[in-house]
């Protein structure tokens, strides 16, 4: 998408399209200073405040603004940073969305994903994209405690 077909689109559009790239930015930013589990907690908090009935097209209309502002913000802004992105603007909008992160080996790699899913359905994907991986469990994604030494257990004396 270039300038000129920014300028093309309805006056709502472009909110949602400006909308959708302070979140990526905002995440972004977040996530480098404070780390993903610190940040998970602020947007987790986020939907604590509010709750509302919205549109089931909500979600998924979120995603397509956050995808098309991935692509004209910053091309690196690969699943991950999208789905923190939809996940911090739904929760802000009091859409009790979840992120997931999951893994699936590939040969002799491992690849991994990350998507938001909505009363147990997944937004803003291809049917069946998230399908193939893992889940992993909130512990096993969280740097905070990856990062802390574990704490060695007292020798016990022999008697």
């Amino acid at each position: 998408m270039n300038w000129s077909r920014v300028r093309r689109l309805s006056r709502l559009e472009r909110r949602m399209l400006l909308r959708a790239a302070l979140y990526l930015v905002s995440v972004d930013i977040g996530f480098r200073i404070m780390g993903y589990a610190r940040l998970e907690r602020l947007i987790a908090r986020q939907g604590a405040r509010r709750s509302m009935q919205v549109d089931h097209r909500f979600p998924h209309r979120c995603a397509y603004w956050v995808e098309r502002a991935a692509r004209k913000v910053d091309r690196r802004y690969q699943c991950f940073h999208r789905s923190l992105a939809l996940h911090a603007w739904l929760r802000r909008s009091g859409v009790p969305s979840q992120i997931k992160i999951g893994v699936r080996k590939s040969g002799s790699s491992l690849a991994a994903h990350a998507w938001i899913e909505v009363d147990g359905q997944v937004v803003g994907e291809a049917p069946g994209a998230a399908a193939p991986f893992t889940p992993l469990s909130a512990m096993a994604i969280d740097p905070v405690r990856l990062r802390r030494p574990v704490p060695s257990t007292p020798a016990t004396a022999a008697s």
